[in-house]
């Protein structure tokens, strides 16, 4: 999924608590929803080749502007791919950067969704690589 339609989709977001990417995607123009559908396609080409071969996915925007966006690709994929039923290890992972004054709330929110829609919340915490890039 292009940068430009991360932001698209995080400025679409900003404010609101709970939404879906399908409620994102049918405010989105033609052209990007095609572009969002053939992305989540990909990602979910993606999903099933790792699961296949036994090996995590992480999701990662590597900038914090993009985060909510992923978010939303996340959930999603996490609702098909992370099913607790299967008992089987989690395939796609959230990645939270820890050093952000809202890391604990985010992970507590993402935790809730999770068992809520009957998934599990995989997540990598990072410490902040990106630290200097998102200061300056």
């Amino acid at each position: 999924v292009a940068p430009s339609l991360l932001e698209t989709v995080t400025a679409m977001t900003e404010g609101v608590q709970d939404t879906s990417l399908a409620d994102v995607k049918s405010k989105l123009c033609v052209e990007q929803q095609a572009e969002l559908i053939a992305g989540t396609a990909a990602l979910r080409q993606l999903c099933e080749t790792a699961r296949s071969v036994g090996i995590p996915l992480l999701l990662d925007a590597e900038q914090t502007h993009r985060q909510p966006a992923i978010r939303l690709l996340f959930r999603e994929l996490a609702a098909e791919f992370n099913r607790n039923e299967e008992r089987a290890q989690p395939i796609v992972y959230y990645t939270q950067q820890a050093y952000l004054k809202g890391a604990a709330e985010s992970v507590s929110t993402e935790l809730s969704h999770a068992e809520a829609k009957g998934y599990t919340f995989a997540v990598k915490l990072v410490r902040g690589a990106y630290r200097a890039a998102e200061m300056a």
